[in-house]
Order: structure tokens, then sequence, then C-alpha cells
């Protein structure tokens, strides 16, 4: 299982050590149980540090990847949480990247063009 810390992302916040293991605490507290919503849940009274932090956001995530010399393949899992806006998502998600696709596609195009002028 990986976790992963995303504090303030967007804000250019300075933490503490102190205040930076707190965070790293609550994260490692998590739990996982794929019944509830995000598929992560904390026990009871660990869902947040004093008011510094707290749990905002689950996502638990699940992949297979495929790599060949052309072609590199994703099977994504995904069960997401949102605790403010208290919706969420499970998602089956294929992400599919083709390795030098755009050559081919540019000397087809050069064939194409040249027998078009003939």
């Amino acid at each position: 299982m990986v976790l992963t810390c995303g504090l303030c992302w967007s804000k250019d916040l300075d933490f503490t050590y102190s205040e930076f293991v707190l965070s790293i605490q609550l994260i490692k507290s998590a739990i996982v149980d794929p019944p509830v919503k995000g598929g992560l849940r904390w026990p009871l009274g660990k869902e947040s540090i004093g008011e510094r932090f707290s749990v905002v956001g689950v996502w638990h995530t699940k992949f297979k990847a495929y790599k060949s010399l052309t072609m590199g393949l994703k099977i994504i899992q995904a069960d997401r949480f949102d605790f403010l806006t208290n919706s969420g998502e499970t998602t089956n998600e294929v992400n599919l990247k083709l390795k030098g696709i755009i050559g081919h596609l540019k000397v087809s195009l050069l064939i194409s063009l040249r027998t078009l002028e003939k």
C-alpha cells in the first residue's frame, strides 16, 4: 500500500518538522477498507490531528501496467471520495500510450501527399 501526502500543493506554506511528522502520522493511521467511501477509513478519533490537519479526500487506486516497444497500457481501478463536497466515484480506467505514433502518422501523411501529387 502506498499513501501520498498532499499538503496544500497550491499554497506556499512552511511546515515545521513536528507538523510534518503529525501529518505523516495522520496518513499512516489510514486503514484499507474497500466497502467504505474512498476505500480508506480512519480509527475513531484519528481522522484529524488537532485543528491543523484533517482528512478532506481519499483516493484509493489499484493498477496493472503493461509495456511493449510500441505501446504502454495501464488498467486502473479507482475509488475516490471528497469529504468537502460529500461526493465520490468508483471508476475503471484505461490509459493507452502509443509510442512513436506521431512518427508513423507523419510517414503515412507524406506517402499520401506524394501519391496525390502523382
